[in-house]
């Protein structure tokens, strides 16, 4: 069911397989086209690492970014084009942008940049920690969603564990109290607040956003883990879906409460 959106999946020319151009060139998936980040050495300091880590999530979220407007831009054409199936059938006046991992990045940079959209979701998108906000971009009007699964989901979690541990040269706790103090401060700031949710449910992770783990799942033949997977899936379109609602058609929500398979925190706007 589409809920009553119209939704644009956006593929980003050579981090996909393949995107046909309007003059027939086919542009197929690159690695040298897509700037790649310096892993430093094991010796490197917790600042050098972070700051590699940023300059290649910077390049690739400005690219990103970019193209979500480039995609606006050609909708809005698309909605006034009388020849066009789409025509004065858009309402562009409540577009919404939503992202999963960098893309998640990608969303909150667009918003910075575009006012035309009207609420930004990140799902899961700072594993680094670099928080939601961006240098030299302008602070978000938008309402916020964010939504992560926290690297502690169970008690000893360690470095070895979780891989952004051991790179950042933090404990999972400190991992955890650096960011939510990130986030208190980043979502004060906006001056729409919005909702940062913590994931609980058991055996959710990075990818529970997409399909991915559902597939690997029945591929496997594994009928519990995907029945957990399909399952986590719908927990975290049901809570993109429910923000989207309260944000976009202005339809107050009961959905976005903590339960146990999630903690959620509202910033109202001022606060």
């Amino acid at each position: 069911m589409s809920h009553g959106y119209v939704v644009a999946a956006i593929e980003h020319t050579s981090e996909v397989f393949g995107v046909v151009f309007l003059d027939g060139k086919v542009h197929v998936y690159s690695p040298a086209r897509i700037a790649k980040r310096a892993v430093p050495s094991s010796a490197s300091t917790k600042e050098k690492f972070e700051a590699d880590l940023e300059k290649w999530y910077r390049h690739n979220v400005d690219v990103r970014a970019a193209d979500i407007s480039f995609v606006l831009d050609k909708l809005i054409e698309l909605n006034r084009n009388a020849g066009s199936q789409f025509s004065r059938r858009l309402d562009l006046d409540h577009v919404g942008v939503v992202g999963h991992s960098r893309g998640g990045w990608s969303a909150i940079v667009a918003c910075r940049r575009d006012e035309r959209l009207k609420a930004c979701v990140n799902e899961d998108g700072n594993a680094g920690g670099q928080g939601l906000q961006y240098p030299e971009a302008p602070i978000p009007k938008q309402p916020i969603l964010y939504v992560e699964v926290s690297p502690v989901l169970k008690p000893g979690t360690t470095a070895d564990d979780w891989i952004v541990l051991k790179q950042l040269h933090l404990t999972a706790d400190e991992w955890v109290q650096r960011w939510h103090e990130t986030v208190n401060r980043e979502f004060t700031s906006f001056p729409r607040g919005g909702y940062f949710v913590e994931l609980k449910a058991s055996n959710v992770e990075h990818y529970s956003f997409s399909d991915e783990v559902h597939f690997q799942a029945a591929k496997d033949g594994a009928k519990e883990k995907e029945q957990s997977a399909l399952h986590n899936l719908r927990l975290t379109e049901d809570i993109t879906r429910t923000f989207l609602d309260e944000a976009l058609k202005n339809e107050k929500q009961t959905k976005l409460h903590d339960d146990s398979e999630m903690t959620i925190k509202h910033f109202g706007p001022g606060n």
